[in-house]
């Protein structure tokens, strides 16, 4: 798994994610470096968002609002990047907040 969050030093709720353990442990790109818009995957239209990408299954899931925030909640209390089956199961019912797609 990868996990890469897209966030902007200028938005109220990707400054809230900085005060988990985890913002240090997930790739991150911000949209205020010029530089790194072009890594940023055109369908990704709001910040912050969490892209999980899962290399073997060759999918993308987006977390973002309140999925995103549950999620960083739960993985800093587990102090470790993991996949949290039964979270990742309430997300994939959840189509307002996730995009999959195939890579």
């Amino acid at each position: 798994m990868e996990y890469i969050l897209i966030y902007s030093d200028k938005c109220n709720f990707s400054n809230q994610l900085k005060q988990y353990n985890i913002f240090n442990k997930v790739s991150k790109i911000a949209i205020n470096n010029k530089k790194d818009l072009v890594n940023i995957p055109e369908y990704v239209k709001e910040v912050p968002v969490l892209i999980i990408k899962n290399t073997l299954k060759k999918e993308i899931n987006i977390l973002k609002k309140n999925n995103l925030f549950e999620w960083f909640v739960s993985n800093s209390r587990n102090n470790n990047v993991a996949d949290n089956s039964s979270h990742n199961n309430q997300t994939n019912n959840d189509d307002s907040d996730m995009l999959e797609s195939n890579m």
